[in-house]
């Protein structure tokens, strides 16, 4: 037999067949200041789901194991949001002294809401500078743009010296360069960053992505981590 119960002429509760459906607005601890607790059932027990304290903070005590974290949740300091990744194999060829950029890498990074928010930055490059002089040197190093390249800035660099005696003219293959640079600078929050790599080379030349030794061509990575502040 089907019932219900109410109260000032409205249904709080309803059985049917032995289950029993609530229909409240608000639900609180009968204690004050205690805390609320949902629980489930095994082997006629009492198992804890959910405990909410007198602040109203909520503790799940089980597997989430369904549903979607809205785009307004806030995570902890530290917490990746999103990544990013982009790889190359192309080969690009005399970067001399005029800085030249990697095109085939380049990474889009929208715009955040908050200022405490940061992106870190990986690089991974392979090339061979064709040197011999020991005052030669090549950079590697980030640009960032936030008009799609009308006009960019320089997010940092290292740089590489030719070994002394390693080669003795610009017609030898000199330092084979595999270079890995990390980055970290501020969330963009007026307007998307898009960055990729660049290269200098003094006095001689630089090839990015050139063929191995074993006929393979290395390749160029780049990995954008989006982390919480």
């Amino acid at each position: 037999m089907a019932g219900e119960i109410q109260l000032n002429s409205t249904t709080m509760a309803t059985e049917s067949s032995g289950s029993i459906t609530a229909e409240m607005d608000t639900i609180r601890p009968n204690t004050t200041n205690g805390s609320l607790t949902l629980q489930g059932d095994s082997s006629d027990a009492g198992v804890t789901g959910l405990t909410i304290d007198s602040s109203g903070n909520a503790t799940f005590a089980q597997t989430i194991s369904g549903g979607t974290i809205g785009s307004s949740v806030v995570f902890p300091a530290g917490h990746i949001l999103r990544t990013f990744y982009d790889e190359s194999d192309a080969a690009q060829e005399s970067i001399t002294t005029t800085a030249s950029t990697f095109s085939e890498l380049d990474i889009s990074i929208a715009s955040g809401a908050s200022t405490s928010d940061y992106i870190l930055i990986i690089l991974n490059t392979n090339g061979i500078f064709n040197g011999g002089l020991s005052t030669s040197y090549i950079q590697i190093g980030l640009q960032y743009s936030t008009d799609d390249w009308s006009s960019s800035s320089q997010l940092g660099s290292v740089e590489f010296y030719d070994r002394p005696g390693y080669a003795t003219s610009a017609s030898n293959t000199g330092l084979i360069v595999s270079s890995s640079i990390s980055v970290r600078v501020n969330h963009p929050t007026t307007s998307a960053y898009r960055i990729r790599p660049w290269y200098q080379a003094a006095v001689n030349t630089m090839y990015i992505n050139q063929p191995t030794l074993d006929g393979t061509g290395p390749r160029s990575t780049m990995t954008v981590f989006e982390i919480k502040g």
